[in-house]
């Protein structure tokens, strides 16, 4: 089989038959895929939210693999792996909050009709050794969105300037596997991660290429306020310490919705500050009467 024909059989795949071996079978055809390297410098902070209250040093970091039950959009099934967003902003990192809630929250993948009440742990995480990365960005990622990611502005201009030394094979599968990264993806149907997981996953894990993880669009926020990032464990065992820990609640009642941060923790996980939530002041905000209108989501589930 030629080059042409895997890009084009790639493409085509149904992706719920089709198996992971058919997969690497046509990549590994295909060879010579496009990405962009990219060096997250250290003494950044990045961030990682998860749904539910943690604290312990386990439930923040990369879970166990025996939890680790379906597919991501940068993972495989069975495969640890750490998930984080890193801000446009250093000053902002209340950016990196919002889009993980973006992608992990139950209410906020459903739209604008859910109602309820969600609790989350935000971890911030700071960089002790510069992360080496691969990106698949385009300049065809969300372009058409108003106040695009920096980071997604400069690895899309990187990608242009090296656009005219791409083959046309190459040309045509980084714009499918772009697509796939940007593809909004309903719960249940995890099959649909398998060529962007598949791709990941070989990459990172070959030593020859020596990456920590792969950054990505967030797609949930269309390409706004930073970039997701998805580290091996090891890399994140050696280039990571935890900076900050934050315990809040979010709220949606349809179309207004608010996040809100009540307890504070420093690396050792000891109350830096403790500051309740005020129901009357959250229900005047998001227009209901009383707070146990909004169910507790994962209990109602």
């Amino acid at each position: 089989m030629r080059p042409q024909e895997a890009v084009k059989q790639l493409a085509q795949l149904d992706l719920q038959k089709a198996s992971e071996q058919d997969v690497r079978k046509l990549y590994e055809v295909i060879a010579d895929l496009p990405a962009i390297t990219v060096t997250i410098p250290s003494d950044v902070i990045i961030t990682r939210v998860r749904m539910g209250r943690h604290l312990g040093l386990r439930e923040l970091t990369y879970p166990p693999v025996s939890v680790c039950r379906k597919m991501q959009r940068a993972s495989l099934k069975g495969v640890s792996a750490f998930y984080a967003c890193l801000s446009d902003s250093q000053r902002h990192l209340e950016h990196g909050r919002v889009i993980g809630l973006s992608e992990c929250s139950w209410l906020a993948r459903q739209g604008k009709s859910s109602v309820g009440r969600e609790y989350l742990t935000v971890s911030q995480w700071h960089i002790k050794k510069p992360l080496h990365v691969i990106s698949f960005v385009t300049d065809k990622t969300f372009a058409e969105v108003e106040h695009r990611s920096k980071h997604i502005e400069a690895i899309a201009d990187a990608f242009k300037e090296n656009y005219p030394s791409l083959t046309d094979e190459q040309k045509e599968v980084i714009r499918i596997i772009d697509e796939d990264f940007c593809r909004m993806v309903e719960d249940g149907h995890d099959y649909e991660y398998k060529r962007t997981a598949i791709l990941a996953h070989d990459m990172l894990y070959d030593s020859q290429y020596e990456l920590d993880g792969i950054i990505y669009a967030p797609v949930h926020m269309e390409g706004r306020f930073g970039i997701n990032l998805m580290l091996k464990p090891a890399s994140v065992d050696e280039k990571l310490e935890l900076y900050k820990v934050a315990q809040g609640s979010y709220y949606k009642n349809a179309e207004d919705s608010l996040m809100m941060i009540d307890k504070i923790y420093d690396n050792q996980r000891r109350l830096l500050k403790n500051n309740p939530i005020e129901e009357d002041e959250i229900c005047r905000r998001i227009g209901i009467g009383c707070i146990k209108e909004l169910p507790v989501e994962g209990l109602r589930r």
